[in-house]
């Protein structure tokens, strides 16, 4: 099956992406700056334009105010009315504020300023020529001659208001074009970089889509080859449990043969040779056996410790009541034996009927139980080590808790095999092992083991 590695997709460039989001980046910064700049063009040119406007607005007023005054100077001279005066005499101080307004609106322009000054002098003369025609009202001389003046010097006055309004109709209709012509402007650019970003938009789309889709190509890829690493774990995983549990069952059939062997021929040899010594004792005349009697004496206790010695080693080899008695009496026996032993208390606790047991189930719960005394004795120094043996409902319950050092369970399973062994024992029961243990508070291995072996 070929490799992940040589299945996997090859993932778009990821500088491409970033690039491309680079460019992205710049063209938006670039639009913003530029609708920036035409905005402030556009507040710009649209202040100069009210500026202008203002200014040929006040042109007409100006104009405006004189001709209204002048009408109404020669309707009160033809009626007499007074009321039609108002014009003509507020119109002189309203004439004062524009001409004011026009030289403040063209203090850039030093032409045009100087144009309004010399605009002032006809409008001054009009008024003063509006004054004599109503002064000299039923005098026909005057008022012809008046008038004939007046007319003159308003054709003047409009004459320079033209020559004013000229310019500034002229510039506000180029501030109008040059608008126009930006805003133009402005629209290719911006749908240019409209255009531009949109196409970038629709690349990082497409690469993050491709990515996506590269993505999901990889996940099925890695789901597949987890998914067959699964599989290859479990078929070794039960490989290896079924060689511990041959491993298990070779090891403790080669027990058996090997206790079998201490009892049917070691142990038949040394009884002969104890009984060998106590006959030659027993023969030799008194002043003969006298001299070594003391050698004699260690010689026969030295047998009897090896006779204990051979029992207690095809003891633990294999279980002697296990099979005949069950399981709570060979605890029993086995706790006895290592009371006999200085070190640890041993105390036991079971029910006085047990379900019966499977002779794989009471051998495994044995060994643990074993095994676990043995590490409290030895290197966990307790003084007290209880042994509790319990039916749980389907399951058959053993305990072993001390009073000793306690240890951290994670560092003692990644050092050494002990506890791996007594876990692996339950588990190929299909039972469970749980310890519980600190350093300074003592060790409590549980072990739980369905009454019939599973498999």
């Amino acid at each position: 099956m070929p490799s992940a590695s040589s299945t996997t997709p090859s993932r778009p460039s990821t500088p491409v992406l970033l690039a491309v989001l680079a460019l992205v980046f710049v063209l938006g910064v670039g639009w913003i700056l530029h609708g920036q700049r035409q905005t402030e063009a556009a507040h710009a040119a649209l202040e100069e334009l009210e500026a202008h406007s203002a200014q040929f607005t006040r042109l007409d007023a100006l104009l405006l105010q004189v001709l209204e005054a002048e009408s109404g100077a020669r309707a009160y001279v033809l009626s007499g009315d007074e009321h039609y005066l108002s014009a003509y005499i507020d119109g002189r101080a309203q004439a004062g504020d524009t001409l004011a307004a026009l030289r403040t609106g063209f203090a850039a322009d030093p032409g045009a300023l100087a144009a309004v000054d010399a605009l002032a002098e006809p409008v001054e003369r009009r008024w003063l020529s509006l004054d004599q025609l109503v002064a000299g009202r039923g005098s026909g001389s005057v008022e012809a001659a008046t008038l004939i003046a007046g007319s003159a010097i308003t054709t003047d006055i409009r004459a320079r208001i033209e020559a004013l309004r000229a310019p500034v109709r002229t510039r506000i209709e180029g501030i109008t074009r040059a608008s126009f012509e930006r805003s133009g402007q402005a629209r290719g650019i911006n749908s240019v970089l409209g255009v531009a970003i949109i196409a970038l938009l629709l690349v990082i789309g497409g690469l993050a889509w491709r990515q996506e889709e590269l993505r999901g190509r990889i996940t099925a890829l890695l789901r597949t080859e987890n998914a067959r690493l699964q599989a290859e774990v479990d078929a070794r995983t039960a490989e290896l449990t079924s060689l511990a549990g041959y491993l298990s069952e070779t090891r403790e059939a080669e027990h058996a043969r090997l206790a079998a062997e201490l009892h049917d021929e070691f142990g038949p040899l040394l009884s002969a040779v104890r009984m060998d010594a106590v006959w030659i004792t027993r023969k030799l005349p008194a002043e003969a056996l006298e001299p070594v009697r003391g050698r004699f004496d260690h010689l026969l206790d030295t047998l009897g410790r090896v006779v204990s010695s051979k029992r207690r080693i095809v003891a633990g080899l294999k279980p002697p009541l296990l099979a005949d008695l069950g399981l709570a009496e060979a605890l029993r026996s086995l706790i006895a034996e290592m009371q006999d032993l200085k070190g640890a208390e041993v105390v036991f606790d079971a029910p006085e009927a047990l379900p019966p047991l499977a002779q794989p189930v009471a051998l495994a719960l044995y060994r643990i139980a074993q095994e676990a005394i043995h590490n409290a004795r030895r290197h966990a120094g307790a003084q007290r080590i209880a042994v509790t043996l319990a039916p749980a409902g389907e399951e058959i319950l053993i305990g072993v808790s001390d009073d000793g050092a306690g240890f951290d369970p994670a560092q003692v399973r990644a050092k050494g095999h002990g506890l791996a062994g007594l876990a692996l024992r339950a588990r190929l029961l299909g039972g469970r092992l749980e310890i519980d243990s600190a350093r300074g508070r003592g060790t409590r291995i549980e072990a739980r083991v369905p009454l019939q072996p599973a498999g």
